[in-house]
């Protein structure tokens, strides 16, 4: 991936990230033809997930912010219009991770209550069930002064100094 570039994430991100219907989109193309953008290859958009799910395990959660985060600055810089839910299903995999541990909440409050105005999928509506008493209502998974994307388009990851 180190010839991706990622878009810094819009300021209006979440917001779109709400507004876009549950199963709306096209399937990603295959990874890497010539024709296809890093933000339309199905490739690129799995190595974030797993990213993400790795820095969940690892309880790495800034990085795991970060990945969502891309994976979402990609996703809406697309030309077409391709599915969100599985940035919906890394938000509430983030949330419920930080739910056990009595200092992160907040942040899983936070993200719960993003997830509750967002259309989603029959699974991710069970699992908030979960978490109803720990839910607010909130219009972003994080605060905006928290982004976790450079402002400025990056590789990702970064090359190694040589």
């Amino acid at each position: 991936m180190h010839e991706v570039k990622i878009p810094p994430l819009p300021e209006d991100a979440w917001a779109r990230l709400t507004a876009t219907p549950e199963h709306v989109g096209a399937p990603l193309p295959d990874c890497f033809a010539p024709e296809i953008a890093a933000g339309d290859s199905w490739c690129v958009i799995h190595a974030l997930e797993m990213r993400t799910a790795s820095a969940i395990d690892a309880k790495k959660w800034d990085e795991a912010r970060e990945s969502i985060e891309r994976m979402v600055a990609l996703l809406l810089s697309s030309k077409q219009t391709l599915s969100m839910n599985g940035v919906r299903e890394a938000l509430y995999n983030l949330g419920a991770r930080l739910a056990a541990y009595p200092d992160h909440e907040k942040e899983a409050a936070a993200i719960f209550g993003y997830l509750e105005a967002q259309p989603h999928s029959l699974h991710i509506e069970s699992e908030l069930a979960r978490f109803r008493d720990l839910t607010k209502r909130a219009s972003a998974p994080w605060p905006a002064s928290e982004r976790h994307v450079a402002s400025d388009a990056g590789e990702c990851p970064p090359r190694a100094p040589h």
